[in-house]
């Protein structure tokens, strides 16, 4: 059977990549200032982040890949969670969770890209910024602080962000 290739408009989609842009934008600014205060209000944004996501993922009309949607937001809450259950973490495991989420949400996004030619371009990009925030974590190229993670993860955010306000329409 055929895929239907029907171009739908999906709000609740452009809504969730907007309130994940600017909560990235806001996160990442925290981070450059050093404004973030502690590993609970970090898991918190995470977990916010991630529940909406997950609400979004579930809606009748989905977006260009319902596992670009879920994935990424069931390793936010995870991720959330374990910050918020274990907030006396060194910074060096919170790195590493973070580097897996990022990993892990880019590569599906870059499977994405492959299967859906009509939004693969953001896709592509997309999963790429993921990957290399992932390997960056994982390389030790920045130092691992609460700060760093939050500036990474912001920015992994606004990626999120603009790709589901992209592929929202496709």
């Amino acid at each position: 059977m055929p895929r239907d290739t029907t171009r739908r408009s999906n709000p609740g989609a452009v809504v969730l990549g907007l309130l994940w842009f600017l909560g990235g934008l806001v996160l990442a600014a925290a981070g450059l200032l050093r404004l973030v205060p502690s590993l609970h209000a970090l898991g918190a944004i995470a977990l916010v982040a991630g529940a909406i996501g997950l609400v979004v993922a579930f809606l009748p009309t989905t977006t260009v890949s319902f596992w670009t949607g879920l994935v990424p937001s069931a390793l936010l809450v995870g991720f959330g969670a374990v910050l918020v259950r274990f907030p006396d973490l060194t910074p060096q495991p919170v790195a590493l969770l973070a580097a897996l989420a990022f990993l892990a949400s880019g590569v599906v996004r870059l499977g994405a890209a492959r299967e859906f030619v009509d939004a693969w371009r953001p896709l592509l990009v997309g999963g790429l910024v993921s990957v290399f925030l992932g390997f960056t974590l994982i390389a030790d190229v920045l130092d691992p602080t609460t700060t760093g993670v939050a500036f990474l993860l912001g920015c992994d955010l606004m990626v999120v962000g603009a790709v589901l306000m992209l592929t929202a329409n496709r």
